[in-house]
């Protein structure tokens, strides 16, 4: 995964940081400048949360707590995992 902040882009610009670095496909998250995050979490439960690249315009525990954007999740499975999936 490759996660890409930048600002002052346009859809080419953005789509040749993309092409250049190596992605075959992207997807265009968020363009206003108080919203972009990537925040990784140490512990289980969202314990430890820290920022990838800094946001003054947010907190680390952002996704700590129900809200109303929405946001996407990747999880990392160890060998050691016993995920549980639910149907939709």
């Amino acid at each position: 995964m490759i996660y890409v902040a930048a600002p002052n882009q346009t859809p080419t610009s953005l789509a040749a940081i993309l092409v250049h670095v190596g992605c075959v496909r992207a997807m265009e998250l968020d363009i206003n400048g108080e919203w972009p995050l990537f925040i990784s979490y140490e512990r289980r439960g969202g314990g430890a949360p820290r920022f990838a690249f800094p946001n003054l315009n947010q907190v680390p525990t952002r996704f700590t707590a129900p809200g109303e954007k929405d946001f996407f999740t990747v999880y990392l499975r160890t060998k050691a995992s016993t995920l549980r999936r639910e149907p939709f």
